[in-house]
């Protein structure tokens, strides 16, 4: 069969389904372009989706800019997480040994912040939450990808895993499983 002529079981497939690819899809989903997504993660979905503070994760926290709250909020999970935010209101940029630098004021930009610092713990399971809950995007986990033989117009993912269907094809693969891809 003619490889453009095949109709893909998706458009867009994640691999990874941490904080990169969670947003990801949750975005997709909110763009409302009516793309069919796959999330797929080899994490158990067991204490990954909450609502509430998992500290099964590591303890390192994420800084974000105000144009990714900005996302957070369009997106209609800022409410939740910025009680546990912290702001930057200030930004020193130097480069030691060397004259000159520069002080960022949010208050010279007219804003709250110019960023946050947020837990992983509270960011990761409210944006995993988030793609789990969205439409057209379907979640395979615990699911890993054995093989990704790509085509001009499809690509072939091979899985292995629980939730994992075997095989499944995707017009678009995106890895975001950190250095892993």
């Amino acid at each position: 069969m003619n490889e453009s002529l095949a109709l893909p079981d998706y458009d867009i497939a994640i691999v990874g389904g941490g904080m990169v690819g969670s947003v990801l899809a949750g975005l997709l989903s909110a763009s409302g372009a009516g793309w069919r997504t796959v999330l797929i993660d080899a994490r158990s979905p067991d204490g990954l989706v909450s609502d509430h503070y998992a500290p099964h994760y590591d303890n390192r926290s994420t800084a974000i800019s105000a144009g990714s709250a900005d996302i957070l909020q369009r997106l209609g999970l800022w409410s939740r997480l910025k009680a546990h935010a912290t702001a930057i209101t200030e930004v020193h940029v130097s480069d030691q040994g060397h004259l000159g630098g520069a002080l960022i004021d949010a208050r010279e930009q007219a804003r709250d912040a110019l960023g946050y610092v947020l837990e992983n713990a509270w960011l990761a399971p409210t944006l995993r939450a988030a793609a789990d809950g969205a439409r057209e995007v379907r979640v395979l986990a615990p699911a890993q990808v054995t093989g990704l033989l790509p085509g001009r117009h499809l690509s072939t993912l091979t899985l292995k895993g629980e939730g994992a269907p075997g095989t499944l094809t995707a017009r678009l693969v995106v890895l975001a499983d950190g250095g892993a891809s």
